[in-house]
């Protein structure tokens, strides 16, 4: 089932607000009512289903316009569920950021039940001028029912481009019953896996470049830190998904000063 969820924000310079322009979506995809944190709109992204079924298509076209910021949060970590030895689902997701415009997407984790299978992909456009504050956080499985790496694929791809040049590309494609995913070069002893990505302001991007990763605060995690082409990206590992939170909430908090 095709589902499709569309979302454009503006800026109003006589109250100095951000606000929701326009907005369409369709079953199950929801959207919450807007709400104002200091300068920035949020907005709640919401499924009125359990998870995500075997033949499903989720289709996402989200544009911050011109000086406009906005919050992205979900309402649910994302499960998808058990599709059999031949089902699918999918998720495409298009994003257009303006010139002076501000995104901070922050979804829930994705948990893949057994037999699972999903492909995602994202495109980002930002003008120049414009920052985004991406991340992602995907979980082996259930795993505290003793159901890990289970799913049978799991895809996600995720391009940005910054002033019509494309800066990062990052590819996470996993088969389980292909892989040893207890390998070193892919998750060992953990089970989380998180990604976020900031792209815009240089002197934000330096500042992201100075935390330190290696600090006791985050001693439940394994994360590395690098400069993109353009941007600055954080891939972490960790056995539950609170741990990652932080660490993305305080580069989170970085952006926002």
């Amino acid at each position: 089932m095709a589902a499709q969820l569309t979302l454009t924000t503006a800026y109003n310079q006589d109250t100095l607000k951000s606000y929701k322009k326009n907005s369409y979506f369709s079953a199950p995809l929801k959207i919450g009512e807007p709400r104002s944190e200091d300068d920035r709109l949020h907005m709640i992204f919401m499924m009125a289903s359990a998870g995500i079924l075997k033949g499903d298509e989720l289709i996402y076209d989200i544009t911050c316009e011109k000086a406009s910021k906005l919050l992205i949060t979900e309402q649910s970590y994302s499960k998808l569920f058990d599709m059999g030895t031949d089902g699918s689902a999918k998720k495409h997701m298009s994003i257009n950021v303006q010139k002076n415009a501000s995104l901070i997407y922050r979804p829930c984790a994705v948990v893949p039940f057994k037999n699972s299978c999903f492909v995602s992909e994202t495109d980002i456009r930002i003008d120049k001028g414009g920052e985004i504050f991406w991340s992602d956080i995907f979980t082996a499985g259930r795993v505290a029912m003793g159901e890990s790496f289970a799913f049978r694929h799991y895809e996600n791809r995720t391009r940005v481009w910054y002033d019509n040049r494309l800066v990062w590309l990052d590819r996470c494609n996993l088969i389980p019953a292909e892989l040893d995913m207890t390998n070193m070069y892919y998750y060992r002893n953990y089970t989380h896996q998180g990604t976020c990505f900031y792209c815009g302001d240089d002197e934000k991007e330096n500042k992201l470049l100075d935390i330190d990763i290696s600090d006791k605060k985050y001693q439940g995690v394994y994360a590395g830190i690098t400069r993109a082409k353009k941007g600055v990206c954080v891939r972490v590992l960790a056995k539950q998904s609170q741990d990652i939170e932080e660490l993305f909430s305080d580069m989170e908090a970085v952006i926002t000063g």
